[in-house]
């Protein structure tokens, strides 16, 4: 059971360190920003990676069956990677080249025209 404490811990580490990498990537691939949306402080995303690495570390001192062990350790992996997502996102809201960042949600400006073609010619067909 200690290699799955350590897994872990080491995908926890990870997953907050990668920040500034995720944030770079996020931006060459958005492109220029032309609207920015309200930007919220992520409060919540501090207190939520502080509560998985919490429970990370209340799960040191006790010993639960093996799958109840690897249930509440990917959970709380899975709680940090979460919270710097939502972190990533809310710190990027808005309107860009490629993307449209909102809501803890990135949408490609592709994916918005494609869905938006097929109405619009009915529309102008009539």
């Amino acid at each position: 059971m200690m290699f799955i404490r350590i897994i872990s811990y080491v995908f926890a580490f990870l997953l907050a360190v990668s920040y500034p990498l995720r944030i770079k990537l996020l931006k060459k691939q958005a492109g220029d920003c032309l609207f920015p949306l309200t930007r919220r402080p992520p409060i919540l995303s501090f207190c939520a990676a502080g509560s998985a690495l919490f429970m990370l570390a209340l799960l040191y001192f006790r010993e639960f069956t093996f799958s109840v062990t690897l249930i509440l350790h990917a959970t709380a992996v899975l709680a940090v990677e979460l919270a710097v997502r939502d972190r990533l996102y809310r710190q990027t809201a808005g309107v860009y080249e490629h993307l449209v960042i909102a809501d803890a949600r990135k949408i490609r400006i592709k994916d918005i025209i494609s869905f938006m073609l097929p109405a619009l010619k009915s529309e102008f067909e009539d």
